[in-house]
């Protein structure tokens, strides 16, 4: 119990000083941009720090778990909200280095995740769901603007590859293909349909339908499910599409394609 203790009391401190660490990058960023100083010495900088892959092993936890520590992530967020809101510092979000993190598609999963949880019904009226809700609101709209400065960084960098007429070899066109294939595999593993109010004869109807009418769910399994299906969203094996249902997490439909050169495939 002793030891339990102060693990919680290490994880409590550490957070702390995580926080202040991020509130301080907010407070010199805004300072720099607000000033005009911000200028390229700056951003090598902060290329070569360790703030792309710090900021990588926080954002790798699902909501849920972020949920926990609701204040530091909230300070974590306003610095990634700093950095894509800033052209010079966007690239961040993108893995330049060997080391660093794709945080764009960490922070997409999380989206999705925000989305999840925010459309799930049954989520209680108890004051610490409702400042969970509160904050996951907040969460979203950090998110939505990061996609969008994100997403207009990438169509930059294509159209700026297009004027200067770049070849990129064989193995590079592959690699590419290869990533923005397995990206959209990815987008595709979990998603939300109509299981429960399907219609007949369709593809969508459900063996269980039934039995899920009768027995609708508890705040308590929508909050656990809420969480297994963030976790499902970040952490799927290429090969299995999980489909949701709107409005009964506890009602899916799972395929699981073999992998190339098994006996499934």
């Amino acid at each position: 119990a002793r030891k339990i203790e102060l693990k919680k009391l290490e994880d409590i401190v550490r957070d702390q000083v995580s926080g202040i660490l991020f509130e301080s990058i907010c407070i010199t960023l805004n300072d720099l941009l607000t000033g005009n100083k911000l200028d390229k010495p700056h951003v090598e900088l902060l290329s070569q720090s360790c703030l792309n892959p710090l900021l990588g092993v926080y954002l790798r936890n699902t909501f849920m778990q972020i949920a926990e520590r609701q204040e530091l992530y909230l300070k974590i967020l306003k610095a990634v909200e700093v950095l894509a809101n800033e052209k010079h510092t966007v690239s961040m979000l993108f893995p330049s280095l060997s080391r660093h993190s794709d945080l764009f598609a960490l922070l997409m999963t999380l989206k999705q995740q925000v989305h999840l949880f925010l459309a799930s019904p049954n989520k209680g009226t108890d004051s610490d769901t409702v400042t969970l809700v509160q904050s996951a609101q907040e969460i979203e709209r950090v998110l939505a603007t990061v996609e969008l400065q994100g997403k207009a960084y990438q169509k930059e960098l294509r159209k700026q590859a297009a004027r200067e007429g770049k070849q990129l070899t064989q193995k590079e066109r592959e690699d590419l293909e290869t990533k923005a294939l397995m990206q959209r595999m990815k987008g595709l593993s979990v998603d939300f349909v109509d299981l429960l109010d399907a219609p007949k004869n369709t593809i969508w109807k459900h063996k269980f339908v039934l039995d899920a009418k009768k027995a609708p769910g508890s705040s308590q399994l929508s909050s656990r499910l809420t969480k297994e299906v963030g976790s499902m969203m970040s952490g799927l094996p290429p090969g299995i599409f999980v489909r949701v249902d709107k409005k009964r997490m506890d009602l899916m439909r799972v395929c699981i394609a073999g992998p190339e050169g098994s006996p499934y495939q």
